[in-house]
C-alpha cells in the first residue's frame, strides 16, 4: 500500500509540474501576462504545498494497522489528484482573463496618451474619455454646478446630449483648454445647443445653427462681438420645453418664440439672469404654470406678450418693478385675481391687454394713475360693478374694450371725455339707461362702436350723425330696448 500511495503522489506531482511549466512558458511569451500569472502561480504552489503536508499526515495514518488502510489511501490519492487539477485549471483561466483585461486597460491608456488635438470638423464616431471629461469639468466649474446633480451627467438629457455634441460633432470644435477661446463663447454655444435638444428631442429637425456659427443662423442676431442679442423661432413646428440654459445668453435682448403649439412646459425662473431682455414674445404656444418670480426682475423689459397659452395664477405686486414696461399682453390664458393698478402706475404701461382670462375685480380708482394708457382690453373676463366716473380722466385712451363681463349700472357722462377714442366695445354686459347726447357727441374720432346685448333704453342720440369717422352704423349692434328714431 505504501508503494501504491507513493506512485499516486508522484503522478500527481508530475501533472502539477507540467501545468506549472505551461503557465511559465505562457508568462515568458508576453510581458503583459507576467504579473497576473505570477500571482496565480504563487497561490497554486502554496495550495499544493499545503496539500502535500496533509497527504503526508494521511499517509502516516494509512500505514498504521487498521482495517480502513486501503480505502483511505485510495480515496486520499483520488481527492488530491482532482483538487490539484481543478486549482491549476482555474488558475490558468483566471490568468488569461486578467491578462486580457490588463491588455484592454493598457490599450486605453495608450490611446489617451496619444491625444494631441481637439476634434476636427469631421470627428470620430465617439468622443474620447479625456475630451468628454475636459468639457464636463469646464461646464461644471463655469456654471457652479453640483456635478452629482447636474443634467450634463444624466444620460439622455438635453444637457448631456449638448455636451456630447460639442465634443463629438460640433464643426466649430471649441476647446475649453484653449486659452484663446473665451469662456462665454463656449457657454453660449452650449446654451444654444441645449435649446436645440430641448426643443426637438431625438428628431432630425434642425434649427440650422447646429451646422454653422450660431450668429449666421436665420433665427439669431448677434452684436459686433458675437454675443447673441435676438432669438426668434416662429412657426417652426418645434416641440419640447424652454431649458434653464436660456439664461446663459447673457446679452439676449429679444426672445421671440411664437406660434409653436407644441412648445410646452413652464417659463423657467432662470430667465431672471437675462437682465438685458427688452422684449419677450412667447405667444400662441402651449406653455403652462404660473409666472415665475424671475419675470419681475428684468429691469429693461418693455414688452411682454404671453397671450394664447395656458398660464394660470394671479399677477404679483412685483409687477411694479418693471419700471420700463410699456406693453403687457396676457390674453387668452387662465389668470385670476384682481387688477393691480398701483404697481402698474410705476411702469410706463400704454398697452394693457388681459382679454380672455378670469379676472374678477371692480375697476378701482387707482386706474386713473395710468396716465400713459392708450389701449385697454379687459373683455371676456369676470369684471363686475359699475363703470366708474374716473374713466374720463384716462384721456389718452384710443381703444377700450369691456365686453363680455358682468358690468352693471348706467354709463357715466365722463365717458364722453375720452375724445381720443377710436374703438369702444361695451357689448354683452348689463348696462342700462340712456345714451347721453353730450357723451356721444365728443367721440369725434370714434371708428368702431359696439353696444349690443345690454339693457339700454330711450332713443339713439342725434349726435351719432355727426361722427364723421364712425363707419356705417350697423343697427344690429345696438339693440335690446333702444329706439333708433328718425
Amino acid at each position: 500500500m505504501a508503494i501504491v500511495a507513493a506512485a499516486v503522489n508522484e503522478k500527481q506531482s508530475a501533472v502539477a509540474q507540467n501545468k506549472v511549466k505551461s503557465l511559465q512558458n505562457l508568462a515568458l511569451e508576453s510581458t503583459q501576462y507576467r504579473r497576473p500569472v505570477a500571482i496565480i502561480l504563487a497561490l497554486v504552489m502554496l495550495v499544493i504545498s499545503t496539500a502535500k503536508n496533509k497527504v503526508k499526515s494521511l499517509q502516516s495514518l494509512a500505514f498504521k494497522p487498521t482495517k480502513y488502510r486501503r480505502p483511505v489511501v485510495i480515496i486520499v490519492a483520488l481527492v488530491m489528484l482532482v483538487i490539484s487539477t481543478v486549482l491549476i485549471t482555474v488558475g490558468v483561466s483566471q490568468g488569461n482573463r486578467n491578462a486580457g483585461g490588463n491588455q484592454e486597460m493598457y490599450q486605453d491608456e495608450d490611446t489617451i496618451a496619444t491625444i494631441t488635438s481637439w476634434p476636427s470638423s469631421s470627428p470620430s464616431d465617439s468622443p474620447t474619455i479625456q475630451q468628454d471629461l475636459v468639457m464636463n469639468n469646464f461646464l461644471v466649474g463655469a456654471l457652479g454646478l453640483d456635478d452629482r446633480m447636474s443634467g450634463i451627467l444624466v444620460a439622455g438629457s438635453a444637457q448631456w446630449k449638448a455636451k456630447r455634441w460639442l465634443v463629438q460633432d460640433d464643426p466649430i470644435g471649441l476647446d475649453p483648454s484653449d486659452d484663446s477661446v473665451p469662456e462665454w463663447r463656449i457657454l453660449q454655444r452650449y446654451a444654444i445647443v441645449t435649446l436645440q435638444f430641448s426643443l426637438i428631442g431625438d428628431n432630425e429637425f434642425n434649427l440650422d445653427w447646429m451646422s454653422m456659427d450660431e450668429c449666421e443662423s436665420v433665427h439669431i442676431n448677434c452684436d459686433d462681438d458675437g454675443f447673441v442679442r435676438a432669438l426668434e423661432i416662429d412657426q417652426e413646428a418645434i416641440s419640447g420645453t424652454i431649458p434653464d440654459e436660456i439664461a446663459l445668453l447673457w446679452k439676449l435682448e429679444n426672445l421671440i418664440m411664437k406660434n409653436n403649439r407644441f412648445l410646452t412646459g413652464t417659463l423657467p425662473d432662470a430667465i431672471k439672469n437675462n437682465t438685458a431682455l427688452r422684449q419677450i414674445g412667447l405667444h400662441n404656444n402651449s406653455l403652462t404654470g404660473t409666472l415665475p418670480d424671475g419675470i419681475y426682475k428684468l429691469p429693461l423689459l418693455t414688452y411682454l406678450n404671453l397671450s394664447d397659452n395656458h398660464f394660470s395664477g394671479s399677477l404679483s405686486k412685483d409687477l411694479g418693478q418693471l419700471t420700463k414696461l410699456e406693453k403687457l399682453i396676457l390674453d387668452n390664458n387662465d389668470f385670476t385675481g384682481h387688477l393691480l393698478p398701483l404697481p402698474l402706475r410705476r411702469t410706463k404701461i400704454n398697452v394693457l391687454s388681459l382679454s380672455g382670462n378670469r379676472f374678477n375685480s371692480n375697476l378701482v380708482p387707482a386706474m386713473r394713475f395710468l396716465h400713459n394708457l392708450e389701449y385697454l382690453y379687459l373683455d371676456n373676463n369676470e369684471f363686475m360693478g359699475s363703470l366708474p366716473s374716473f374713466i374720463g380722466s384716462m384721456n389718452q385712451l384710443r381703444s377700450l374694450s369691456l365686453s363680455q363681463n358682468q358690468f352693471t349700472g348706467t354709463l357715466p357722462i365722463e365717458l364722453g371725455e375720452l375724445s381720443n377714442l377710436r374703438y369702444l366695445n361695451i357689448a354683452e354686459n348689463s348696462f342700462r339707461g340712456q345714451l347721453h347726447e353730450s357723451m356721444v357727441g365728443n367721440f369725434t374720432k370714434l371708428e368702431i362702436l359696439s353696444l349690443e346685448q345690454n339693457n339700454f333704453t330711450g332713443t339713439l342720440p342725434r349726435s351719432f350723425g355727426y361722427l364723421s369717422s364712425l363707419g356705417a352704423l350697423n343697427y344690429t349692434w345696438i339693440k335690446h330696448g333702444i329706439d333708433i328714431g328718425q
